[in-house]
């Protein structure tokens, strides 16, 4: 099901990067979806995933306003690219509870 949905976007992709897509009915038909969906899915495209898709009245195509492509799968990083590799935390079992404080939480007032 999930290459079904990537093949999608592959193909969308490749429509509008070669500013082949047609109208909106023209890009639903070969997509094999509704008119309606068509729209739908733009939309999810657009405010979702942000690629940066615009339709031309004039050459009645999509185009992407920045260049740029679709691209999906596991890229295995380079040793380089491993070494470089910043972000994320990593705790030690002891700095896990730095702050233990329950004598305010626990004491006979709150009671």
């Amino acid at each position: 099901m999930i290459q079904k949905h990537l093949n999608r976007l592959e193909q969308i992709d490749y429509l509008v990067r070669n500013k082949a897509t047609g109208n909106p009915k023209e890009m639903a038909k070969k997509l094999g979806i509704s008119l309606r969906m068509w729209h739908l899915l733009r939309d999810e495209l657009v405010k979702d995933l942000n690629f940066p898709i615009a339709y031309c009245p004039i050459q009645r195509t999509y185009y992407y306003t920045a260049s740029g492509k679709f691209e999906a799968g596991f890229k295995y990083l380079t040793d380089t690219q491993k070494e470089n590799l910043k972000g994320g935390w990593f705790y030690k079992p002891e700095q896990l509870f730095f702050f233990n404080n329950f004598s305010k939480i626990f004491s006979p007032r709150h009671f």
